[in-house]
């Protein structure tokens, strides 16, 4: 398995062990999200939150036998919740965004996988129709530093 990858499966399981966050999915669009939510009934919420593997950003040669890279890698997390217009989805999509910034700020080296890992702008917020559902959505994106011994 690359570094990439590890780093990639780390946050995952670092948002899935944070309480109030559905189970992460990986590398979906938002889009096939919206027939999920058409099958709701009036009173229930639904939530998602889907990880894409990014892309890295900066790739540094550091000097030594064996080679080694310092690596800076860029995930975006897309945050989504639909619903009935309200307080109920307002609460539900605010907490979640709570949720996603505590969790990584409690672990800021993914179990120590990672040399950092920050949350490195504010949310980009949304509002979407989906059917007859109201979608609220954020991207964020999270910037990790890491070692490997592969430019990848």
């Amino acid at each position: 398995m690359t570094a990439t990858e590890t780093i990639i499966r780390a946050l995952i399981a670092l948002l899935e062990a944070a309480s109030g966050l559905p189970t992460v999915r990986r590398n979906i669009a938002l889009d096939q999200l919206a027939d999920e939510a058409q099958e709701l009934d009036g009173s229930t919420t639904l939530s998602a939150l889907v990880i894409a593997d990014g892309e890295n950003v900066q790739s540094t040669r550091l000097l030594g036998t064996p080679p080694q890279w310092e690596l800076v890698h860029r995930v975006e997390i897309d945050w989504a919740c639909a619903g009935t217009p309200g307080d109920n989805l307002e609460a539900t999509f605010d907490d979640g965004l709570k949720a996603i910034f505590d969790a990584i700020a409690a672990d800021l080296t993914l179990g120590g996988t990672v040399t950092a890992c920050e949350c490195d702008t504010p949310p980009e917020r949304g509002l979407e129709i989906w059917g007859a559902k109201t979608a609220k959505t954020a991207m964020l994106f999270v910037t990790i530093t890491y070692l490997s011994t592969r430019p990848f």
